[in-house]
């Protein structure tokens, strides 16, 4: 029988993990930096070789840069579902920006089938979570609405905003889903 080294001691691999995570940080920052600077001096293949290591172990914002390279064909070939598929990633795991970019899909229909039902519970779920673009969106996208539609928006974002909101930032659902008398 096969026994995994830490199946007998679950805190030391959990102090194990812990230890890997902080150690690794600073050099996941510093390849972000990287691939930002890259980005800035126009450098595209280069970011998205700096960005695509950290996206696929969970980055976030690495996440949602490489997802805009995606949209905007910017050292990849423009692919909108591998764009939603990291903007997809980014919003779950709270990015604000990466919340609001799956929204703004959903409502120009890039890769998608376009759905404002879908593009108005994203946008308002990013500004609940502070994305300032994302409040103009969301309140134009109110106004295109039927008011039976508005109210499946409503409904949509604040089960989107159980899984995916901010709770750190002070925000709520009623942020979210009440929109016309929040934000």
């Amino acid at each position: 029988m096969l026994i995994h080294p830490f199946s007998e001691f679950p805190m030391l691999r959990n102090v194990l993990a812990l230890f890997l995570i902080f150690s690794l940080s600073p050099y996941a920052q510093a390849d972000l930096e990287s691939a930002k600077a890259a980005i800035e001096a126009g450098d595209y293949e280069t970011a998205v070789k700096e960005l695509l290591p950290l996206a696929e172990a969970g980055d976030a914002q690495a996440q949602q840069n490489l997802g805009s390279m995606y949209t905007e064909g910017k050292g990849v070939p423009k692919d909108y579902a591998e764009a939603i598929k990291w903007f997809r990633k980014a919003a779950a795991q709270g990015n604000a920006l990466g919340q609001f970019n799956l929204g703004v899909m959903y409502h120009r229909g890039y890769g998608l089938q376009k759905n404002n039902v879908q593009a108005y519970a994203w946008t308002g779920i990013a500004a609940a979570n502070g994305n300032a673009d994302a409040v103009q969106v969301r309140n134009y996208l109110e106004i295109q609405l039927t008011p039976n539609k508005l109210e499946e928006a409503y409904q949509l974002a604040r089960e989107l905003w159980g899984e995916y909101g901010n709770k750190e930032n002070g925000s709520s659902p009623d942020r979210v889903g009440s929109l016309p008398y929040g934000v």
